[in-house]
């Protein structure tokens, strides 16, 4: 409690400064686009999955992101775990339908918080219990291999105008899934050791382990309100507020032990590539 207090209190000492810097103009970050990122990373094979629609991508604010499918040991195809990728968007969109009509005649800042939901909703990978393509596609996987990983990665060239990177664990509960379990996680990635946050989340009898960190500016943080007061700092120091979100997640197919170590291995695998597109 007392780490998160003194944050906060940092947070607002820096405010009047954040307030003095926000109307400059943004110092210019070379990086490299996104879908520049190899599809092959280590031993792990990716491919494009479905882009998320104009008005979710809008209300992320993203200047640059990428959704992908990666597979330990060879590239998913439409009969393996993108299948099930794909079945899982497929029932993203009946959930996003379903969302909306909740959402009704609510006023503008409810809607709002669904498209929040919507965006992180989007990608999570489905696997075993849910209808047609996707009980079928499970059947087609080795439970003894790697669970597929969703890769979503946004990129923000400026936070100073309210565009500004929205948690995971603020967003997933608006969209049907709860946090069973969370902490930090270790990641070794060339011989450096890079914490990063770590939930587990349930949906129904569906779980799925989860990654996410913030990264730029030179650094991977975990914590979101360390990352907002070196946001305000570097803003001041530096001129610049870009930075990205990066967020994988994997479906447990036999066991949360095996579906982190899986997820944990890739993030080692993708780390090291990230400074040319997350400057």
């Amino acid at each position: 409690m007392l780490p998160r207090a003194l944050a906060v209190a940092v947070i607002v000492v820096l405010a009047g400064t954040w307030a003095g810097t926000s109307v400059r103009s943004e110092a210019p970050s070379a990086r490299q686009s996104l879908g520049q990122l190899p599809l092959r990373l280590g031993s792990w094979e990716g491919v494009d999955a479905a882009p998320f629609p104009d008005d979710v991508v809008a209300q992320l604010g993203v200047d640059d992101y990428i959704h992908r499918l990666y597979r330990h040991g060879k590239t998913p195809t439409n009969t393996e775990p993108a299948a099930v990728g794909s079945a899982a968007l497929d029932e993203v969109s009946a959930d996003q339908a379903a969302a909306d009509q909740a959402a009704g005649d609510k006023p503008a800042a409810n809607q709002a918080a669904v498209k929040q939901a919507r965006a992180h909703q989007a990608g999570a990978v489905q696997v075993g219990t849910g209808q047609g393509g996707v009980e079928q596609a499970a059947l087609s996987i080795d439970p003894t291999a790697s669970a597929p990983v969703s890769v979503y990665i946004g990129y923000y060239h400026s936070q100073r105008q309210g565009d500004a990177i929205h948690s995971p664990q603020n967003c997933l509960p608006g969209a049907g899934w709860r946090a069973v379990g969370s902490g930090l996680a270790t990641v070794t990635a060339n011989g450096a050791a890079v914490r990063v946050n770590e939930y587990v989340i349930a949906k129904g009898l569906e779980r799925q382990v989860v990654l996410y960190w913030y990264q730029g500016r030179g650094r991977v943080v975990a914590n979101e309100y360390t990352n907002k007061a070196l946001l305000m700092l570097d803003a001041a120091r530096l001129g610049r507020t870009n930075g990205g979100l990066v967020r994988l997640i994997a479906p447990v197919l036999t066991t949360v032990d095996a579906a982190r170590t899986g997820l944990t291995d890739f993030a080692a695998a993708l780390l090291p590539h990230l400074g040319d597109y997350l400057p």
